[in-house]
């Protein structure tokens, strides 16, 4: 094989495994989605939470301060489950690895939501962190086998 014959190949397995990395599939995109609403959903009940459960006796500088900081919040740990490879292809096959790989995202993303809120803020009780922190990865855990447990069970009905 000739260099020229080598580098045509070489360039078009480099298309072929870069078109199967950056592949935007409508299920990663959905998860995504959900992710991004169960993270500020997750925050906003652990201060329901700490407040009692009442909306009228949450505090409104709290409140606000949550629904300005947590969708930036929200971002950042979608990147970083990105990084982790949370966003896998096939969650029919989403094993202990996944779970440990997103809970310790989850942890180093809730360590990171602590720092920013006591610099910026400070007056955040630590109950409000731990249970946001727990919140977060019970319901984007729960999205991903939830997704597998609907799609395992379709698969069944067809064999």
């Amino acid at each position: 094989m000739s260099n020229a014959e080598q580098a045509v190949a070489e360039s078009q397995v480099v298309d072929e495994v870069s078109k199967k990395k950056f592949k935007i599939d409508i299920k990663n995109i959905l998860i995504l989605l959900l992710d991004y609403i169960a993270i500020n959903v997750a925050y906003v009940v652990s201060l329901m939470s700490v407040t009692n459960v009442s909306i009228e006796l949450l505090d409104i500088e709290y409140l606000t301060f949550i629904i300005r900081v947590t969708p930036f919040y929200a971002v950042f740990t979608i990147a970083v489950y990105y990084i982790f490879r949370l966003y896998i292809p096939d969650y029919k096959k989403i094993s202990v690895r996944e779970m440990r790989r997103l809970l310790i995202s989850n942890f180093l993303t809730t360590m990171v939501y602590v720092l920013i809120m006591f610099i910026i803020h400070g007056g955040f009780p630590s109950t409000f962190f731990l249970i946001g922190g727990m919140l977060q990865y019970f319901f984007t855990s729960g999205i991903r086998f939830l997704y597998r447990l609907v799609h395992v069970s379709e698969d069944k009905k067809y064999e």
